[in-house]
């Protein structure tokens, strides 16, 4: 088992909180998301990208640009 020294000095087991599941759960709804809109604009035809103001090469910048507009609480609240 892994220990480590937190910031009061006290040697503590380094195991996983509650708080850091929550962080993996949030990155990879996050991660889901991003594909999920990744794999659906990859689909669309030039014609309704250009409809929507969206570059075949910029799809990923867009899509983070986007995501990174939404709290944090955002995926959580839909049930992701």
């Amino acid at each position: 088992m892994a220990y480590c020294v937190d910031d009061t000095g006290f040697t503590r087991s380094a195991r996983p909180t509650a708080l850091l599941r929550t962080d993996i759960g949030a990155v990879l709804r996050k991660w889901l998301t991003r594909r999920q809109a990744f794999n659906d604009l990859k689909l669309l035809t030039p014609r309704h990208l250009q409809d929507i103001g969206v570059d075949r090469h910029d799809i990923a910048a867009t899509i983070d640009r986007e995501l990174s507009r939404l709290p944090r609480d955002e995926f959580r609240s839909r049930g992701w």
